[in-house]
């Protein structure tokens, strides 16, 4: 499997070390779950005992930081991947401070994303281009030809 060579600083790897997280604090143990929308990221920490007892979750600790959605030209939704990458890193880190368990207590990590977004990166995973997010138009006239000469493959390819 191949991993995006990115992935570390946000703290799949090294979780506490690449982010800033504080040592470990009551010895509680959290999931976390990591929301990257359209304009913030959240980061939920759940009890992990309260996942495993068949109950209601319980939310230890929460946090959200937001970026920009630039519009440089008519059409264009565009974002900075870095700002993006540190304002997950700075949600993950601020709940799981607030949650007190530290990096040790991280049992699990779930992203969530609809953020269908196009980052050109080089071979050491370092974003070349801004972030084409899924709100951006300027696509839209080559779609619509590409439909218009090809409406079989087209429909096949939206499925």
């Amino acid at each position: 499997m191949r991993r995006w060579p990115g992935c570390n600083r946000i703290g799949l790897i090294k979780f506490g070390e690449d982010i800033g997280v504080a040592g470990s604090g009551h010895g509680g143990t959290i999931v976390l779950a990591v929301d990257l929308g359209t304009t913030s990221a959240k980061a939920l920490a759940f009890d992990a005992g309260s996942l495993t007892r068949g109950g209601r979750a319980v939310i230890a600790a929460r946090a959200e930081r937001e970026y920009p959605l630039l519009t440089p030209e008519p059409g264009a939704a565009e974002q900075d991947p870095e700002l993006i990458l540190e304002a997950a890193a700075g949600a993950v880190r601020e709940a799981v401070n607030s949650a007190g368990c530290g990096p040790d207590g991280v049992a699990a990590v779930a992203f969530s994303t609809a953020m269908h977004s196009l980052i050109a990166v080089d071979a050491d995973g370092r974003a070349l281009t801004p972030a084409l997010t899924w709100a951006d138009l300027r696509a839209a006239g080559h779609a619509r030809r590409l439909r218009a000469c090809r409406p079989a493959r087209a429909r096949r390819c939206t499925r």
